[in-house]
């Protein structure tokens, strides 16, 4: 933050520039923008409500002036909406400064087209403004208003923006002060949608930037990510809203992406654990197209939630860390006694084969076909320290 003194220069210049500028200028509308947001800056620095007066005195002036279709006339009205919430805040929740901020935090998204970089924060305002108006009158309205906008501006949110978790901070509060005031479960439902989103977000942020301190913090962002993965696709929400999770989350790349990144550190244990979590997850999906557990939801939401919660406290118990999660590599390595098992794994960077030999005598003939197979003996590594299978990587 810069200087109060610098602050002062620039309110200072602003207003000799409006003093020589003429009644009938074309850039008057420009001076009196600069001056109103000058004048907000002051006010957040100083905290006098003068300032902010003459904030909103030369906004208005500036949205009045500014021609019709003027490229710069959403970012004015957005400016305007600032500073009227700025004083319906301060001043103790007047209800006209509350409705000029709706009204021109609802003007600047207006004109402003969809992808335009600067929507989501205007959107953002918006639900803001209507939360507040909720907050104030108690109309369910109100809040499913707020909820509209909140969506529309996690919608438009870049992934990598950092404004997107506190987005989705916000959009699982308003479900839940909804849930609270209506006791409707969609509304409870969706506010544990967006706060797992959120989480997930974030950890798949931390995994692609991991990469930058060393391949095993990939790792562990891997494992950090895969663990939110369950609650993502719990039993009490239904097969449309799993397969939603699936894509939207673009679980699938994320899974190969994590099983390669065990692989370049030779760790073949969590190479195996990610694939299979990776193989239960679309065979859950599967499984429940045949079985009635998506009914639960619709016919006992309490006791779907209540289910849950029961699962998430035995997982806490010791030797049920994995209970109703997909098996660990001391369970996974049984399926590999009776003969191997091989899993492929593929990207757009590379493509693996995980083989997995039990721990019984090979025939040498066996042996030799096998290394007969593969072109390049360079790419087939033998890793001697796992003590109950072998395991081979192509």
């Amino acid at each position: 933050m810069g200087s109060l003194e610098d602050l002062e220069a620039v309110l200072k210049y602003h207003l000799a520039a409006l003093a020589v500028t003429l009644t009938g200028d074309a850039s008057l509308f420009e001076q009196y923008a600069h001056l109103g947001v000058t004048y907000n800056d002051y006010f957040r620095r100083i905290g006098n409500l003068e300032d902010l007066g003459a904030a909103i005195k030369y906004g208005l002036m500036a949205v009045n002036k500014t021609p019709e279709g003027h490229p710069e006339l959403p970012g004015y009205y957005e400016a305007l909406g600032i500073s009227y919430s700025n004083r319906y805040r301060r001043t103790g929740n007047v209800p006209d400064d509350l409705a000029a901020a709706l009204k021109y935090h609802s003007a600047a998204v207006n004109l402003t087209p969809k992808g335009n970089p600067r929507l989501p924060q205007w959107q953002e305002a918006v639900a803001i403004s209507y939360t507040d108006q909720y907050r104030a009158s108690g109309a369910e309205e109100d809040m499913k208003t707020a909820l509209k906008y909140w969506l529309e501006a996690v919608e438009a949110t870049l992934k990598e923006h950092p404004n997107l978790a506190s987005r989705y901070h916000a959009l699982d509060n308003s479900y839940g002060d909804m849930y609270i005031n209506s006791g409707c479960i969609d509304y409870l439902e969706a506010a544990l949608k967006f706060h797992l989103s959120n989480m997930w977000d974030i950890a798949i942020s931390y995994t692609k930037n991991a990469h930058y301190f060393g391949k095993e913090h990939t790792i562990h962002a891997c494992i950090t990510a895969l663990n939110i993965l369950p609650s993502l696709l719990w039993l009490g929400t239904s097969v449309g809203l799993h397969h939603d999770a699936l894509l939207r989350n673009d679980v699938s790349s994320f899974i190969s992406m994590a099983v390669t990144a065990a692989l370049e550190v030779s760790n073949m244990k969590l190479a195996v654990e990610f694939l299979e979590q990776g193989l239960s997850t679309t065979h859950q999906q599967t499984l429940q197209l045949r079985l009635e557990h998506t009914s639960l939801k619709a016919e006992f939401p309490v006791q779907a939630h209540e289910r849950q919660k029961q699962i998430s406290q035995i997982q806490k118990y010791p030797h049920f860390s994995d209970f109703l999660l997909p098996p660990k590599f001391p369970t996974l390595s049984g399926a590999a006694k009776n003969g191997p098992v091989i899993m492929l794994n593929y990207n757009n960077a590379r493509s693996d084969a995980v083989m997995a030999i039990g721990s019984y005598p090979l025939d040498q003939d066996l042996i030799n076909r096998f290394d007969k197979t593969v072109d390049n003996k360079s790419d087939v590594y033998r890793l001697p320290d796992i003590k109950d299978e072998s395991f081979f990587w192509i």
